[in-house]
């Protein structure tokens, strides 16, 4: 039988799936709900007479009408079918061995006071009603002055309460995921005896955050210390993100660690092995490494995505301990890469008319001559080429020209393959000086034009 530790891993991936059809059904319920408002809503415009000339009397009467989902109870029964969740742990244990179960008083404290980004449930509501009013009352004043019918202000209110139902649903599965996080986190701490440490399990899809990508497989021990690593504990969704879909595992001790005598001895088949190990599942790092490369530049970007590829950068290394993530600059700064030449830096010397032409501003020239090279080796007489190409480019401003498919970017040399017509162009972008290049199955006009000269 698999180890305990790893049969929770994979129990909870199975609990995410269910998770996602349980804010599915919060999201139809939250669009329901206003869809309902805006009817009625319309529906009292289309019977209101000479607006205009009453315009207060109607603001404040729609006003009345406005009001956000109460979902607690939705959100009571999600919490206490959390705990049930948790106590079948005991099951795969082979024994009760989360005997600890938060009483009914706690769970409704929980529930009432889980936060998201620092604030309740019931704050973020409150929020949105006092916005979704001021909305409202803008709209209807707009549209009065421009002399628009009643249909017309009332498919206005539609159209305006839109997108107060986006975020009243973001806000809902957000604060469903919160109170999971706080359940779960309460239960295991009610249960802190036989855990050894927590461990933070993300999504494996090219849809899941660069906070969550990096903390995948992240560990705590049980007083939220790191183990390993830097980086503070984070309860997903309370502070991490909304629609935040990664989650928080226990790991148990081993049989010697709780002290118990004689369960190594215990027949295999009634009890899973309590090793004491962090589960080694595939962690997001190693998952993406395993991932086409249009998937991985779709997850990371391109410019992030050939240093990853290149295996100069892990996730861990695209976010700040606060969570922040790093641009490139920043990233190229943290890591010492991309600059030429053994000792990280090269300088190229830059004509000033140049660096005024397309607003360059700095004299470091960044890029990955080894990828270039090693991607397309048949465009080059080796690596010192492409430094060449380079400077001689910065001595012939004439060839210099927007690139059309980088934003921002300029394209400063082209290479050929004459037998293949195949050519690249390689551009830099002036705010950082980063090289980047752009693969061409067939010679563009500019090149046709060139080549033309030359017979």
């Amino acid at each position: 039988m698999k180890p305990f530790n790893q049969l929770i891993a994979e129990l909870e991936v199975a609990r995410s799936l269910l998770h996602e059809r349980i804010k599915n059904g919060l999201s139809k319920k939250v669009a329901k709900f206003y869809d309902d408002m805006i009817a009625d809503l319309q529906a009292q415009i289309l019977k209101k007479k000479n607006i205009t000339n009453n315009l207060a009397q109607t603001i404040s009467d729609l006003k009345q009408s406005l009001k956000t989902p109460d979902l607690r109870k939705d959100f009571l029964t999600l919490a206490e079918n959390e705990q049930d969740h948790l106590l079948d742990y005991n099951e795969l244990a082979g024994i009760v061995l989360f005997s600890s179960v938060l009483p009914e008083s706690s769970i409704e404290r929980l529930v009432d006071s889980a936060q998201l980004e620092g604030a309740t449930v019931k704050a973020w509501n409150n929020g949105l009603n006092a916005d979704q009013k001021k909305r409202l009352e803008r709209e209807l004043k707009i549209g009065v002055s421009l002399g628009e019918t009643t249909p017309m202000l009332a498919q206005r209110i539609a159209h305006v309460l839109e997108k107060n139902k986006r975020d009243a649903t973001a806000i809902a599965l957000t604060g469903a995921g919160a109170i999971v996080s706080e359940i779960r986190q309460a239960f295991f701490e009610a249960n802190e005896d036989v855990i050894k440490c927590y461990k933070y399990q993300a999504t494996l899809d090219t849809r899941t955050s660069a906070l969550c990508r990096a903390y995948d497989g992240l560990t705590w021990d049980k007083d939220y210390k790191p183990i390993g690593h830097d980086f503070p504990f984070r309860k997903p969704r309370v502070n991490t993100h909304f629609n935040c879909r990664s989650t928080i595992i226990p790991v148990t001790k081993s049989w010697d660690e709780l002290g118990v005598d004689g369960m190594n001895d215990a027949p295999k088949g009634t009890r899973s092995s309590m090793n004491g190990y962090v589960p080694q599942d595939m962690t997001f790092n190693d998952w993406l490494k395993t991932q086409s490369p249009e998937t991985i530049e779709k997850t990371l970007g391109k410019g992030r995505a050939e240093l990853f590829m290149q295996g100069k950068i892990t996730m861990r290394d695209l976010i700040t301990q606060q969570g922040r993530v790093l641009d490139l600059g920043e990233l190229a700064k943290k890591k010492k890469i991309w600059e030429y030449s053994k000792e990280n830096i090269k300088h190229f010397d830059i004509p000033k008319g140049i660096k005024s032409r397309i607003g360059l501003k700095t004299d470091k020239i960044r890029g990955s001559l080894e990828y270039l090279f090693n991607k397309h080796p048949e465009m080059f007489d080796g690596k010192a080429d492409i430094v060449n190409i380079i400077k001689d480019v910065f001595n012939a401003p004439d060839i210099i020209k927007p690139a059309a498919r980088r934003s921002g970017g300029f394209i400063i040399a082209k290479s050929i393959d004459d037998k293949k017509k195949k050519m690249i162009d390689i551009g830099i972008y002036p705010n950082n000086g980063v090289i980047f290049h752009i693969n061409k199955r067939k010679w563009d006009a500019d090149m046709r034009e060139f080549k033309k000269g030359k017979q």
